[in-house]
């Protein structure tokens, strides 16, 4: 009987776990680069900083309340800092650790590790990522009707990936609108 009760303990609690869903997912690009190098350009520096204030301010951003979780591509000797460098001062400002774990190529690890999470569920996380896998990221999530590439000229883009539900998982592509000449 304990073994029993034990199994449907664990059921439950597995349950609603993998039911768990955050209400949005905020994809976005890291910021700017330079012609050479690993880190962020000048333009890259200021678009991270403009960054706190759009994920402090925005209404889409904060129709479910303050992001919970925040995720960045993990640095390595074959990938850029980037993402991090993007990211970390929006962290720093909303009190949010930065998970940088997964590598670029992990993406379906960190989709498995978002939806599985209750801590997320019905809640804000974002993921700030290298622009070649970030449409298939999207897809894991169950999102669909998306660019097929990220443009490799765009930096100031959010794309929010909603959980509506039973409807599946809606798309939307928002501007930054954080420095000048942004689209």
């Amino acid at each position: 009987l304990l073994t029993v009760l034990a199994f449907m303990g664990f059921a439950t609690t597995w349950s609603y776990s993998a039911l768990a869903k955050p209400a949005q997912v905020l994809i976005l690009r890291h910021a700017e680069k330079p012609e050479e190098g690993e880190d962020l350009s000048e333009q890259g520096r200021a678009r991270a900083q403009a960054l706190v204030g759009f994920f402090q301010t925005n209404a889409t951003v904060n129709q479910y309340g303050k992001p919970v979780a925040i995720y960045a591509t993990a640095a390595n000797d074959r990938t850029s800092h980037r993402p991090v460098e993007t990211i970390q001062p929006t962290a720093d400002a909303l009190g949010v650790a930065l998970n940088s774990q997964f590598a670029d190529d992990e993406y379906s690890l960190l989709v498995r590790d978002v939806l599985s999470n209750p801590a997320y569920d019905g809640k804000t996380v974002i993921i700030c990522w290298h622009h070649g896998t970030i449409p298939d990221m999207a897809r894991d999530f169950g999102a669909r009707n998306i660019p097929q590439k990220w443009p490799s000229e765009v930096f100031d883009r959010v794309w929010v990936l909603r959980f509506d539900g039973g409807s599946g998982v809606s798309f939307t592509d928002i501007p930054q609108h954080v420095l000048p000449g942004d689209s």
